[in-house]
């Protein structure tokens, strides 16, 4: 079984490939990847009976929420993945070094409604001076690594779980149907996969607001302060230890064996 973060880490890797940071409004039309406002949008003709998948919106909403939404030919309730991934080159970084670095901001398993999806993600945490940032900004002092973060947001909406494609694909063919063209992937292993995919300019988190409260399950990794011993309360039952035996009677073989 794929796990979702081995499957979208095997997929920015052949964004890498085809140096998806560098290009502009033309994208390899085996990606078929739609870019945001501005650009030309790639698609491959859809044939009747073809089911299809796309993100059509990607609207921003307060404090680094994104609301996104997209059409689908889905049969009703299958579930669709949504994650939102920032590309990233750490400083000093070769330009060639084929292994990506990406963080997963966000994401969500959501399920189509009749011929539409919607998800919302929060990409958006907040640091304990209570400063906006991103996943990837949270962690740079601890891995001692400066990053430098790309301007676009990957969003990626795939059909999950990953291992069920084959028996859906088997009960579209009864119906006639078949996936379209431009939204079926290969990785590079050979494992098809179902997806849409958007790329949006989205800056670095701004502005700040109430810092959280630090709770056990945040210390630690999620284990708290395991070394600090917490006072009991006193008890307020009071025990005699008497100095004599209080009684005549013979001693009992318990006792010596106390």
């Amino acid at each position: 079984m794929l796990s979702y973060f081995s499957f979208v880490q095997r997929l920015i890797h052949q964004f890498t490939q085809v140096r998806l940071l560098q290009t502009s409004c033309w994208l390899s039309i085996a990606l078929v990847l739609l870019l945001s406002t501005g650009c030309t949008q790639l698609k491959l003709p859809v044939q009747r009976g073809d089911v299809s998948l796309d993100i059509r919106t990607v609207t921003p909403q307060p404090a680094g929420v994104y609301a996104i939404a997209g059409n689908t030919d889905l049969p009703e309730g299958t579930e669709i993945t949504v994650a939102a991934v920032r590309l990233l080159t750490p400083e000093g970084a070769i330009a060639a070094d084929p292994d990506p670095v990406y963080s997963l901001l966000a994401y969500e398993s959501v399920k189509t409604e009749g011929d539409t999806w919607q998800a919302e993600l929060n990409l958006w945490e907040v640091d304990p001076d209570g400063r906006y940032q991103e996943t990837w900004q949270l962690e740079q002092s601890r891995l001692e690594i400066t990053f430098e973060a790309d301007g676009k947001v990957i969003f990626l909406a795939t059909l999950a779980p990953l291992e069920t494609l084959t028996q859906l694909q088997q009960r579209l063919a009864q119906r006639g149907l078949e996936f379209a063209s431009n939204i079926v992937r290969t990785t590079a292993e050979g494992e098809q996969y179902i997806q849409a995919v958007r790329v949006e300019a989205i800056a670095l988190p701004t502005g700040t607001t109430t810092p959280p409260i630090t709770r056990p399950e945040d210390l630690n990794g999620g284990w708290g302060n395991r070394y600090v011993l917490v006072p009991e309360p006193p008890t307020e039952v009071e025990y005699e230890f008497p100095e004599e035996r209080k009684t005549d009677a013979p001693a009992r073989l318990e006792e010596f064996l106390q």
